[in-house]
């Protein structure tokens, strides 16, 4: 209304999420305090999708995974998720914290920007999640309630579609940069690739271990110097521990991957070591945090831990490597490529993702630590990088060298 002390403005165009993408956001102020709330309304459909005419549908039940899983998570980890002020269950309408001085994770990895704060608080949070919605820690019942009612999201469905068969199984005419086509095409037709596709499916599909926030990429989660925000839920469901790990991890390699590309400078390349560094401290924090409360809370043993690390490591991989592949088609293109406009310059990393996709399905099993995954990512960039001076060097040449005129 014109006379109206709160105003509203649209986010949909400012936002770094896909959360945009999928719902309604605005954000409401009041002129007077200048106090701010997120008006989020989830529709039964993709509304980018939709104001061109197509129609992709999705459950409206994931308003109740969202709601559910930022208050369960923020008994869990208070201070990292939102704030929910309002939930309107008939019109699937939330109105949520608005944080000030913090930004979007996506967009400081962009910039280039360090956090010292970041690897501890996210693998805490993770490991806190995963060990208090599952069996170790809850009662039998409470862990079975909980699955049955998060499960209603239907974001096994959801990722099953989009994850394995949409940008692996059965993505056959998937848009992706024209530099690339016949690249993805080969990987995705090589059998051993689609074996281990179908072993990691296997396992997201049926393996109910925790609450699993599903939707745990570098635009979901807002950083400031000392402090961290998770946001977007609504996918919420019981699944592999191992999910949210390689879905955060899987951004990190995609920023890393993005400068692959790019003219060198030193800075990128110790920003790039920086990625590296954060990917192992966040699994080892998580390692560690989590293997206290189990020790803590449970009966378990080192026996078990040993075990569950071994599956957990193997998981992370192959899911890692599905994710990176998703985040590289033109529909699900992230930022970190997308801001890059020189398709030739987009490439050299798109590349880089599609080949260490392959070696890690290959090595899912041989990589026994985190260190040694990330020691295998910094070794396979090096050589992928010569690799790709000498083609150029080889294509050069040739452009140069005149040819012999046979008479």
């Amino acid at each position: 209304k014109p006379n109206s002390r709160i105003t509203a403005s649209n986010l949909h165009s400012q936002s770094l999420s896909v959360n945009s993408l999928a719902n309604n956001l605005i954000l409401l102020e009041d002129k007077e305090n200048h106090k701010k709330v997120i008006f989020k309304q989830v529709l039964p459909f993709v509304r980018q999708a939709a104001e061109d005419n197509v129609y992709i549908p999705l459950p409206k039940e994931r308003i109740y995974s969202e709601y559910f899983s930022i208050k369960l998570m923020g008994l869990i980890c208070p201070g990292y998720v939102p704030k929910i002020y309002y939930f309107d269950r008939e019109k699937n309408i939330l109105l949520i914290e608005y944080i000030y001085g913090f930004e979007i994770l996506r967009s400081a990895f962009i910039r280039g920007k360090k956090f010292d704060h970041l690897g501890k608080q996210l693998g805490e949070f993770l490991a806190k999640k995963d060990f208090f919605t599952s069996k170790l820690f809850l009662e039998i019942e409470d862990f079975n309630i909980l699955s049955d009612f998060f499960n209603k999201s239907k974001g096994i469905e959801v990722w099953d579609k989009l994850l394995f068969r949409g940008s692996l199984l059965e993505a056959l005419n998937k848009e992706i940069n024209p530099l690339l086509k016949e690249k993805i095409e080969v990987f995705r037709n090589k059998k051993f690739v689609i074996k281990e596709v179908e072993k990691i499916r296997s396992i997201f599909k049926s393996k109910k271990q925790c609450l699993v926030h599903a939707d745990l990429h570098t635009s979901n989660i807002f950083v400031c110097k000392d402090k961290i925000k998770i946001f977007d839920s609504e996918y919420a469901m019981y699944g592999p521990a191992s999910y949210d790990m390689a879905r955060l991890l899987s951004n990190i390699i995609l920023n890393y991957s993005s400068i692959i590309g790019m003219e060198y400078d030193p800075k990128k390349k110790d920003y790039q070591d920086y990625l590296l560094n954060l990917l192992e401290e966040i699994y080892n924090k998580y390692k560690n945090k989590y293997s206290d409360l189990v020790k803590k809370h449970s009966d378990c043993n080192d026996l078990y831990l040993n075990n569950y690390f071994k599956e957990y490591l193997s998981e992370v991989i192959s899911l890692t490597a599905c994710t990176i592949i998703m985040r590289i088609y033109e529909a699900g293109l992230c930022l970190d490529f997308k801001q890059i406009s020189n398709l030739k310059t987009r490439a050299v990393g798109q590349g880089f993702i599609i080949e260490l996709a392959e070696e890690l399905f290959a090595k899912n099993k041989d990589l026994k630590t985190i260190k040694e995954f990330k020691n295998f990512i910094s070794k396979l960039s090096l050589e992928y990088q010569v690799r790709s001076i000498v083609d150029l060097l080889v294509e050069t040449t040739d452009k140069l060298t005149p040819k012999k005129i046979i008479s």
